[in-house]
This record gives C-alpha cells, structure tokens and sequence, in this order.
C-alpha cells in the first residue's frame, strides 16, 4: 500500500515579477503555490531601484500564509534573481540604501573606464565587465562616495544580495554577531552574480575585490548551497541554478533554453568550470567547499514581459509569413551574450509593414527564439549537446517549442509546469534530488514550418549589420 505523501518543505522565489512560494511534499511535488507582484523597480535612464523592505513584507507575509495553513514551519528552499543588492546597518540590521537591480546600469562609465580589465575579469569570474553585476556598481559607488567605502571597511555597513538580505528576514536572532545559524550568508550560485568570485577557486577572490575596491568584511559570507543543519532556509540558490538543476540534473551535456522575464540557454559541464568569452561561466550548485556544478551560460535580456507589451499570449502562428523582412533584436535591458551593449534596447529592423500588435509581438516572440538558438549554436562548439530542453514562462506559449524545434531541425523537450525551478529548490531543502522525476513532453519539427528556419537566416545577416 503507497503511503500517502505529506508536505516536507517550502519553495520559494525572489523574482523580477513575481515572488512565488510552494509547498514540496515527499515525492518531489510542488503544490499551493502563491504568488504576488514584485515590489516595482523604479527609475530612469541607466537607474534601477527597488524598496528592500517591501521586498521583506511582501515574502514574510507569502512564507506566514502557508505556515499557519500546514500549522508548522518546514524548511526553505530559496531561490533568487542575481546581482541585485543593498547596503545594510550592520548594526541594526536596517536597509541604508535602496535595492539597486540587477538591471541597473550606473555603473557603465566605470566599465568604460577599466575596459582594460576585462579579460582578467572573465578568467577569474567567467563573467564579463558589465554594469549589470555587483562588483563594477560598488566601485563606482566608492568612488563617488569614498566615506560608504571606508563604513564597509570598518564594518559599520556591509553589502547584501537580495538572497542574504531576505534569508536572515526568515532566520531572525538577537544577535546575528554570534549566533552563526542566522547570521547572513549567500551561495556560490548567487555570489558568482557579484563578479567578485573566482568562480573555479569557489571563493571570493583577492585580485577581483582590489580592483573593484571592495573590502572582504562587507559581504555575506559563503555557504554550501545545501545546508541540512541550517536554521530554516536549508537550500539557497540562484533562480536560473534552480532552473538549471529542475531540467538538466547534475550530469553535463544537457542544454536548457528558459524564456521567462529575461532569457537564458544553458550548457551543463558538470564539475568542469568552463570559461568561454563572451559567454558566461556560472556555477549552479555547490554541495561543499570543494565540489560545484557548472554550466555555460548565454543571457537575453528580454522575455516574455518585452512581448506582452504589444499583446498578450498565445502567439499566433501564421500560415504564411505576413512580414517576412520584420525582425527584432528583444534585448531590451542592454544587448546580452554575445554583444554586451549595455547602452542599447529593444530594437526592430524599420521596415514599415508591421501594423496590428498581434504582429508585433509575434516578431519579437520570433526574435527571442532567434537569440535563444543563435546562443545554442555557439555555445555547443566543440560541446555535444546530448538533449535540448525548453522551460520558463514562455514554454506555455505554444508558438515558441514549435519555432524552436523549426529554428535547430531537432526536437527538444518541454519539462514541467510554470514552477520548475521553484520546486527544484523546495526539493534541495527536503534532502531531494532537485530534477524533475515527470517525463517531458516531447515536441517535433513540422515540415510546413520551414518558412521560420529560412527566416532566422535572413534574421542572423540583419543582426550582423547592426552597430
């Protein structure tokens, strides 16, 4: 007789749109999900800012919801957007400063500055020089501000990530100074997002946090990104490592494609961390000190949002293409891998046929697909890819696995509900493997759909004249 499952953990995820939280039981399941609009980012021009309490409020009050419903607080899985930050009281343990977003640019004139820093930069944290990423924002920060680096010196302020900061909101003490349980610590998975990590060392590194200006004391710490013993939150990672490990596993040659907010194609190479300009290395699990996980990863920084904003889904698929020479670039957040053009945005190619919104978003729909398997194809020199998943918000459009499958003449899978990644963490902080035990579905080229793989040819020739 199968003995009934029961609830062992909650999932939650800190996202661009919405936070979300889910109850796993002890088959892996995801259910109960809630979820409620993201605190806004607000600004303007290269300024993306956020209310860090708000962000505290709106998750305390999910996470409550559901431990007064089950009657009893089960551990956490927690999964994060990357690269977004605070300045915080060390004393008091108060916000002093705005969240600023991973979307936020201030700091490209100092990326412009040190340009001649980058491919150091990109050996040692497999990123590039980018705005979007911790390190080069406190340094231009510093540097307008050289009394908030000497409070970080001193210890009077320190630096979290989004992760940290929410974590010790759900592991409250008294006196997070000497009581390590609660006190504030990030994941190799999240951390790597500062470009302050040497990401093959598994540690913050010395050479990085000097050319940033940096000092050690002022971040969290770095923890495993599985910690049975914790407090409350026992998995922390970030939210496309969860997306990663839901679809992928820990083994290497599987890619993900996750259309979502922004976009993401990842390449897992397993315990080898591959450093490959201009893409990304990122580490998506770190068990212990001395073993991780890692993938390739190309970034788009467009995605569903970008296309809803012309119409909402599904996309329609035509029988015949009505705007054969409409092309769009979706990156609206600054051009991703493998361009990093911090100062450009959603772009479409000025011809002049386009004319009702239902068009309009299926070219930038079309355009995302593009990104999506322009990166694959760079990404898999020299690196079989073995199986090619699709996942994230996106995936539910019906028109997008079928432009997929079109663009690469191969077929992929489509794993999972909305909430992979989400039950990945919930899974990690319930002792579970994080990969989704339902079958994929499985999705087949058309031969009637030849027109779009023709089309992302022409696509590829008007992306290589834009300057």
């Amino acid at each position: 007789m199968r003995v009934a499952s029961e609830p062992v953990a909650l999932a939650l995820d800190l996202g661009t749109t919405r936070v979300k939280v889910g109850v796993v039981d002890s088959d892996g399941r995801l259910s109960r999900v809630r979820a409620v609009d993201s605190p806004p980012t607000l600004g303007t021009g290269l300024v993306r800012n956020g209310d860090p309490e708000a962000w505290r409020e709106v998750t305390l009050a999910l996470v409550r919801e559901l431990d007064l419903e089950l009657g009893r607080e089960l551990p956490i899985g927690l999964s994060s957007q990357r690269s977004s930050f605070l300045f915080v009281d060390r004393a008091t343990g108060a916000a002093a400063s705005p969240l600023v977003s991973w979307q936020d640019r201030t700091a490209a004139p100092w990326c412009q500055a040190h340009h001649a820093a980058a491919a150091r930069v990109s050996a040692l944290s497999g990123l590039v020089l980018s705005p979007h990423y911790v390190g080069p924002k406190l340094a231009q920060r510093f540097e307008l501000d050289p009394s908030l680096r000497a409070a970080c010196a001193g210890g009077a302020t320190v630096v979290r990530t989004l992760d940290a900061w929410i974590q010790t909101a759900l592991e409250p003490c008294e006196d997070a100074r000497n009581d390590p349980s609660c006190a504030a610590r990030t994941d190799l998975s999240c951390a790597a997002r500062t470009a302050l990590v040497d990401f093959a060392r598994r540690d913050y590194s010395d050479e990085l946090l000097e050319l940033f200006g940096v000092p050690r004391i002022a971040l969290a710490p770095l923890a495993p990104s599985v910690e049975p013993r914790a407090r409350r939150v026992r998995a922390h990672v970030a939210d496309q490592a969860a997306a990663a490990l839901a679809v992928l596993g820990e083994s290497p040659g599987g890619a993900l494609i996750s259309l979502g907010t922004g976009g993401f194609v990842l390449v897992a190479t397993g315990a080898e961390p591959v450093v490959r300009p201009p893409y990304l290395g990122a580490p998506v699990l770190a068990r212990d000190a001395q073993h991780a996980r890692y993938v390739l990863e190309g970034t788009i920084n467009g995605g569903g949002a970008t296309a809803d904003r012309f119409a909402r889904p599904p996309t329609r698929w035509p029988i015949a293409d009505p705007t054969p020479d409409e092309f769009c670039m979706p990156d609206e957040n600054g051009w991703g891998a493998p361009f990093w053009r911090a100062e450009r945005s959603l772009r479409f190619s000025g011809a002049t046929r386009v004319g009702t919104h239902a068009d309009l978003r299926r070219v930038v729909v079309e355009g995302l697909c593009f990104r999506a398997a322009a990166i694959l194809a760079d990404l898999s020199l020299g690196r079989p890819v073995t199986r090619v998943a699709l996942a994230g918000g996106l995936a539910h459009d019906p028109f997008v696995p079928r432009a997929l499958v079109a663009i690469l003449e191969r077929p992929i899978e489509l794993v999972g509900g909305f909430e992979a990644g989400l039950a990945a963490a919930g899974r990690l902080a319930a002792g579970l493997e994080p990969r989704e035990s339902d079958p994929p579905v499985q999705v087949e080229p058309a031969l009637a759909d030849d027109w779009l793989r023709a089309k992302y040819e022409r696509w590829r020739g008007w992306v290589a004249t834009l300057d």
